[in-house]
Order: structure tokens, then sequence, then C-alpha cells
């Protein structure tokens, strides 16, 4: 196929607010503020990018990093580009992130692969062939280049785990035998519901990747064999197979983080050859990555879509603050984060998110309520001290209680109005629900609060006033014995406060 559409100058990265960019733009000087799109593809691009930018200029150690700032890794980033224009032609003889060799594959019945179609591009998977189409959304379209190019970098590594791969393949690697008909889950996703994934946010969506930059000290800390990885990534040296010398190198050095490679793809005018690729190891095999958070116990944080990401916050950012209540090692948080605060930085946000999956007769799949999940909370560098986070700490503690007693006060009331516990204890949930989310608009105003103790003091009347307005939201008092019962029930917040 002849060469058209590189990624280097063709617009193709969503940008929020604006036109989709090209790989030169986001590293110039001009650099958009913030990735568009859904979650997966937002994480998926970033690390596509700090797979450039480590291939570039991996420093040594903190000092090092310092002494490079963003403008300069931008320079750096857009000679590596012209230098390797040919790496990114999304079609040609050495397509992006594709493998050629699975046209000529033949499966056991001597059928090559077919050529399916995408579908729901803003998923990174395929449809299900037995799927029902419900709205609009769902039905097959004709993707353009860019949201083709987006769909192949989502796919390395948040694909879920499932069927829907080429059946029948034989391994590209001679005497592979870990090859299944049910492929496994791409390593950023897991295979249970979804690792929570972390990282900063920059001014810029370059402020942000040069932020992310970790160290070769961070690395050798993370990978065992990080001494002998060139830091290639998969478009200068693709894998042969699932388990040649390169593609033992991606899944075992860091850019299995960035590019795990987890599905073999080629684009085809009629759609795209899916294939499983390389298989990686779960959590608690020992698969580590710099943006997933996970304890000294082997606890991780997975989605919740009960509980937005940024109530995590204090987990996430406890080590850089040498708390340690209930700490959580997010390398991309707690490596990163305690050299932006030492950096001429003053204004940077946590971007937390991914995508909520279930698994079903071996397919990981998005249903029901599952969804993308993420949340991004900006914070002042000038704050950031123990005495702040400390605060800060006590103050989610509170907002924790009072949604407690709210909780528990709600499925009270409906308890004493005649529903079993089965029925009640829903109610409670949405009710916890509301409050969190009253509270979530909220929090930037304690963020600078937990700055001053007469300031925080003002926010608990705030959060105290959303627990009793839930409770009266969930809890109606029209009839008689509805207002008895509200009477009873309804929480004394003002008692548990030290207003």
């Amino acid at each position: 196929m002849k060469q058209h559409f590189n990624l280097t100058d063709e617009g193709w990265i969503p940008i929020a607010g604006g036109e989709r960019q090209s790989l030169r733009a986001i590293f110039s000087q001009d650099s958009p503020r913030e990735l568009g799109g859904t979650t997966i593809q937002k994480l998926s691009i970033l690390k596509v990018l700090l797979a450039i930018a480590q291939r570039v200029f991996t420093p040594l150690d903190d000092k090092e990093w310092s002494s490079l700032d963003a403008r300069r890794l931008g320079e750096r980033c857009q000679q590596y580009l012209s230098m390797n224009h040919d790496c990114f032609w999304l079609y040609g003889e050495r397509p992006f992130l594709q493998l050629p060799q699975l046209i000529g594959l033949l499966d056991a019945k001597g059928v090559r692969p077919p050529a399916v179609a995408i579908g729901r591009n803003y998923l990174p998977d395929l449809v299900s062939e037995n799927d029902s189409i419900l709205t609009q959304l769902q039905q097959d379209y004709s993707l353009s280049d860019a949201e083709k190019a987006v769909f192949i970098v989502s796919l390395m590594n948040y694909s879920p785990g499932g069927k829907r791969i080429a059946k029948n393949l034989p391994p590209l690697t001679t005497d592979y035998v870990g090859k299944t008909n049910s492929a496994k889950s791409g390593p950023s996703i897991g295979n249970y519901v979804g690792y929570l994934n972390s990282s900063l946010w920059g001014n810029s969506i370059l402020e942000t990747v040069w932020m992310n930059l970790l160290t070769q000290k961070d690395f050798s800390a993370l990978y065992p064999g990080f001494s002998l990885d060139t830091l290639t990534p998969p478009w200068e040296e693709m894998p042969g197979g699932e388990d040649d010398t390169v593609a033992n190198r991606i899944k075992e050095g860091p850019m299995g983080a960035f590019c795990a490679m987890s599905r073999f793809v080629m684009l085809q005018d009629e759609g795209i050859i899916y294939a499983e690729g390389i298989q990686y190891p779960s959590f608690k095999q020992g698969w580590r990555e710099p943006f997933i958070a996970y304890s000294q116990e082997g606890k991780v944080l997975w989605l919740d879509m009960s509980k937005k990401p940024w109530r995590d916050l204090i987990s996430l950012l406890a080590l850089s603050f040498q708390s340690s209540g209930s700490a959580m090692y997010c390398p991309q948080i707690t490596l990163a984060l305690n050299r932006v605060r030492k950096a001429p930085v003053h204004r940077f946000g946590v971007f937390s998110g991914g995508m909520k999956v279930r698994s079903q007769a071996g397919d990981q799949s998005v249903k029901q309520t599952d969804d993308f999940l993420e949340s991004i909370v900006y914070f002042d560098t000038r704050l950031m001290k123990e005495a702040w986070f400390l605060s800060l700490e006590q103050e989610m503690k509170y907002l924790e209680e009072i949604a407690s007693y709210t909780k528990k006060a709600v499925q009270r009331y409906w308890l004493s109005m005649g529903e079993g516990p089965k029925d009640a204890r829903p109610k409670g949930e949405k009710a916890s629900e509301f409050y969190w989310s009253l509270c979530e608009g909220e929090f930037n105003n304690l963020i600078v609060a937990c700055e001053a103790s007469d300031e925080v003091l003002t926010m608990r009347k705030v959060f105290l006033g959303f627990g009793l307005q839930t409770f009266d939201l969930y809890c109606p008092n029209e009839s008689a014995k509805q207002m008895v019962q509200w009477a009873n029930c309804r929480p004394n917040l003002w008692k548990h406060s030290e207003i």
C-alpha cells in the first residue's frame, strides 16, 4: 500500500475544544493545552508522547531532569520526528504499530484472517458478533484516517480481553505455546474491572509530557532489566511475533507501559485484521507500570463507578508528604511530583481515570453501568506543604464521616417506612453518590481553604449543608408518617462537627 497519512504532519490527536493536531504541533511552543477524546484515548496518546520523549531524553536523575525545560524537550522531540519521519506512516511498507505479515498468515484451514469492521472507535475493542444495536452510536460507519490512528494507539495498552480476535491463527513466533482463542487484556486495564491510571497534568500537553518524564534511576527501580533496555519504541523496531527478542524487551521494560503491543493489527480497505499480541502478566503475577497505584500489601486501585477518582487523591499524594495512613504508590505521581514541586511550575493537575469493564463467558467488555471514568484536580504549587496536606487529609476524613452519617440516616428512614434492607441499602448508596457529586463542585475551594483554619471552618458548613440537602432529597416528608420518620431519622450533623 502506498505511503500516506503521516502522524508527524497530519492532524489526528484529539484536542479538548479544538481541532485534531499532529505530533509536530504537540511538541511545538504553541502546544495545545489539553488532550481530548475519551479517557482511554487521552491516556493512550499521552503514553505514546511519553515514549517519544523518553526515547529522546531519559535523564539520569532528578538533577539532570531539571536541566531541561519543556520548551527544549519539545525542540529535541521535533528533531526526533524529523529524523524518524518514515516510522510514522499509517499506511505503507512499514505502517505505524502494524504487522504486515498478518496478511499472509493462514489459519488451520488454510484461510487468511478476515478484515473486520472497527465499529465503535471510541472503545479500544471490536464489537462482538451478536451485539445488539441500541443507539445510532453503535452502528458501523466509515472511520477517518485520524480516527483509525487513535484506535490503533488505544489498542496497544487498553484492549479488553476476549474472543473477538482472529480465530485459529498460528503463532508468529516459532514454537510459541501461549496463544489462545481468548486474548488477554491489555496490561494497563488488567484482567479484572480495570486499573485506575494516574499522572500529572500540565498547563499544556508538552508540559504534561515534560512533567511525567521518568529518570533512569526511576526505571531501574521499577524494571530489574532496565539497564539492558535501549528504550527503543515499537515503531522503530517492531516485534516479529509474540515471544521474540523484541517482544520480550518491550514486555519486560518501560516500553510495555507506554506502547505494550498487546494486539497485533493491520489496517485493510475492509477494516482491520485483529489478533492477539504480546501477553502480559497480571498485577498479582508481578506486572508494574508507572501509571498504576498500589500498596506494599499488594492492594491496587481499581475503578469504581460509585467513586470518582478525585476521592483517591489523598492516597495518591500521601507518600510525597511523608504520610503513610492510606498511602498508595503511583510512580507517575510520587516520583514526578517530588520534582515538579521544586521546579518553576506554578500550577499543575493530577489526572486519574480509566475504563470500567466486566468479564462474562471469557469476554471483557463495557456493559450496564460500566463507563469511562476520570477526574482532574488542579493545585497551586505554593500550597504543596506538609501542613497544608495534613489539613486536606483531615478534611477528607471529615467528608467521609458526613457521607457515612447521611447514608445511614437515609437507610434508617426507609427501614422505618417499611422497606426491607435490600431496598433501603441501594437508596442509601444513591444518596451517598449524590452527596459526593455536590462535594466535587466545591473540592477546589477546599484545597485552597486548607491553607487557613478559618476558611476550613467555612467550608465545613458548606459540606454539612450538602449532607442535610441530600437527606431531604432522598427522604420525603409530605405525608404524616413521612414527616414523623423524617424528623426521627434526620441526622444531627452539627454535633459531629467542631464548628
